[in-house]
Formats: structure tokens, sequence, C-alpha cells
């Protein structure tokens, strides 16, 4: 990135953002269309975002965005002007909206030199995304909450040869190959989901595959990506994925609803985890399984596995899977009480963890106190629910 096109540093804390303070947005974004344009040193980011008003009272926009070079702004394609919104180090306030607007933003970015390691980042010679909680404010400006679902639509471009993989959520609608020797590829996701599952993945990976039959009779494509030398470690994992799908079905009726699932499991990525919809990344301690190399690094009895990293992977597998399918408390107390009432010990943690880390501690403790932890009685803790889910 050139010295004159930097990135506004911001000299404020980040502020406290408090559950009583909470308000609706004036404005809520329907669908997303990104286009990344991968290149060394800048990465080009171009997002166009359909809004709608959702209070009568709104016309102004306020999207989020950190370490990011703006480069446009237009509205219904005209080019705004730099008094028609206002830049600050941590926001875009874009002003004098409609009921409906089409708003196209391009910002430029630096993955390589992006050592928070929030948003899209690269390490080693793969480029992964990492937007939980917050940070895909760190790829493009926009409303990066919880309270807004988009649908999404990725296009990324880059080095036919050195990226054979560009992964991004949904299924894959488009890909070709360019004149310049790079390769194009969309995504489109249809169903909304926060900012927060966004996921992106460029690099050279080796594929492992197979397919699982939905109880509808749908085939839906399941694909591992990771590094040559780790793949044949990877045939657990693919086999606990099926297995926790199936599960999904016969426990909650709950049917896998794109065409493909996705798994990149690397040594580089930052997290533990990250269950994006329909393309999870993992750093391969979380998914690397064989006899000669697993030990029974967990006392937990287990149906499934006699060795202590398949057990992890099964973990990881029910965490990933939840995450995508149980998306409200309702849904947590059912999956907490079909855990608990299974008698394994193994599941209740995994589930008991889940609730954990999406509700919180007090919410785990509510929960089992109020029944949903099998009879352990009414005497649960949010300290005893943390120290559960972490055993």
């Amino acid at each position: 990135m050139s010295d004159q096109a930097q990135p506004t540093p911001s000299s404020e804390p980040a502020k406290a953002i408090y559950l009583a303070d909470y308000k609706a947005p004036g404005y809520t974004t329907e669908k997303t269309e990104l286009h990344f344009e991968i290149r060394d040193g800048k990465t080009t980011v171009t997002s166009t975002l359909h809004v709608r008003r959702q209070d009568e009272s709104a016309n102004l926009l306020e999207l989020m965005g950190e370490e990011l070079v703006l480069v446009s702004v237009a509205v219904d394609g005209r080019m705004l002007s730099s008094n028609e919104y206002e830049q600050s180090a941590r926001t875009l306030t874009i002003f004098g909206l409609q009921d409906q607007n089409q708003i196209q933003i391009v910002t430029e970015i630096c993955p390589e030199e992006n050592t928070a390691l929030e948003g899209l980042y690269r390490s080693s010679s793969t480029y992964c995304t990492q937007c939980e909680a917050e940070g895909f404010r760190n790829i493009t400006y926009y409303q990066d909450r919880p309270d807004v679902l988009a649908k999404f639509r990725t296009t990324i471009v880059a080095d036919a040869q050195r990226y054979p993989n560009l992964l991004s959520n949904g299924n894959l609608v488009h890909e070709a190959r360019l004149p310049d020797g790079r390769r194009e590829v969309t995504w489109e996701d249809p169903f909304p989901k926060p900012s927060y599952l966004f996921a992106l993945v460029a690099g050279d990976l080796v594929i492992l595959e197979d397919t699982f039959t939905t109880m509808t009779g749908r085939e839906v494509k399941l694909q591992i990506f990771s590094e040559g030398h780790n793949i044949g470690q990877c045939d657990y994992a693919m086999d606990v994925l099926k297995r926790s799908m199936r599960w999904d079905e016969e426990r909650f009726g709950r049917e896998y609803d794109l065409d493909i699932f996705m798994i990149v499991a690397v040594e580089d990525f930052n997290m533990g985890a990250m269950e994006n919809k329909g393309l999870n990344v993992f750093n391969t301690s979380c998914v690397l399984a064989s006899p000669d190399t697993a030990t029974d690094e967990y006392s937990l009895s287990s149906e499934y596995s006699p060795d202590g990293a398949g057990r992890r992977v099964s973990r990881v597998a029910a965490n990933a899977r939840g995450s995508q399918t149980i998306g409200t408390l309702a849904g947590a107390a059912t999956l907490m009480r079909a855990a608990y009432s299974s008698g394994d010990a193994s599941t209740s943690q995994v589930v008991t963890a889940w609730v954990v880390r999406n509700y919180g501690v007090v919410v785990a403790s509510d929960l089992l106190s109020a029944g949903d932890g099998g009879g352990f009685g009414n005497d649960w803790t949010p300290l005893h629910a943390a120290a559960f889910a972490v055993a």
C-alpha cells in the first residue's frame, strides 16, 4: 500500500457498549455484494449494500470501519462529494438517504500487514478471515452488528496459480479464468446472516472430498482443505462431520440448507475454530487425528472414538454444527435438555460450552437451574456453568 494511501489511525479508545443503551438501527442492510481484488501488498474491496429504512425518522446510515483506506462512496450510482458523508477513525456516516438505496463503497486494505489478525489477514501463503466478533469492519465499512442480517454474494479475484482455492460462504455460482492469468469466482449465500459469520480463504491447499445425502434426498458436497502434509489426517474429521449432520436431522429435523459444506484446516489460523456459515475455518489442532498421532488428551468417555484427539474433533464439529442450526435461546434450551438427557458427559460438556460461548455463563446457569441440566438441581451458578464448560 502506498505512502499516500494509509488508513486513518484511531486515537480514541473503544467505547463500552451496554445492553441498556441498545437501539435498533434506522437502516438495515438486506443484501451485500462484495468484490475482492487480491494483489500483493494491497487488496481492493468493493462493497455494494442494498439498504432499507426501518425507522421512518432516519435519514443517515452509520457504518463501522477500522484500518481502512477509503477510496470512494457512491449512492444509487452517483459519486458522493466529501460534504455528503463524514468519516472518522471508526465510522463512516452517509447523509440524506431515502427509503431504499444502493450504496457502493471502495476501500483498500493490506492483509499482509494485518498483525491484529482481525478481518482479512495473510499468514504464510494463505489469506484467511476472522470476523467474530467485530472483525468484519476491518474489511470494509459495514453495519458490523449481529442484529443486521443480509444475504451475501462474494466475488474473489486472485492469481490462479498461487491461489487455486478461492473460498467463501454459500454456493459456488460462477468461476472463470481471466485474460491476465487470474481466476475469478463468485459465491452466493441465499440465507441472511450477520457479518461476523462471513468467511474468505485464498490459498493453495489439498482437498479431501465426500458427499452427504440429506433426509430429503439432496446430495451435499463435503470438502476439507488442508496443507498437503496434513490432509492424510483429515479422514476422521470428515466422518465426524457426516455423523453430526445426520444427528442434526435425526434429533432436530434440521436439514443442511446449502449445496456444499467446507472446512479449512490450516496451521496458520489464529483461532482454534470459527464456525462460519458453510465455511468452517479451523486450526489444524482441532481437526487432525490418526491412530499414529492421536493421544488420550481427554479422560471423558466418547461413544465415537477411543482416542483423545478424536473426541476433540467430535466436540469441535458439534460446536460448529450447533452454531449454524440452533440460533435462538429456545433452541439452546432444547439442545441442552437433549444433551443432558442423553446421559453422555462429553456431549453435555460440548453443549454447555457452546451455550456459555454464545449466551454467557449467566444464561447457561439459568438453563441448568431451570431443569435443562438433566436433574443437577437448582444450585447452579454462573461459576459452576463456566467451570463445567471448560473442564
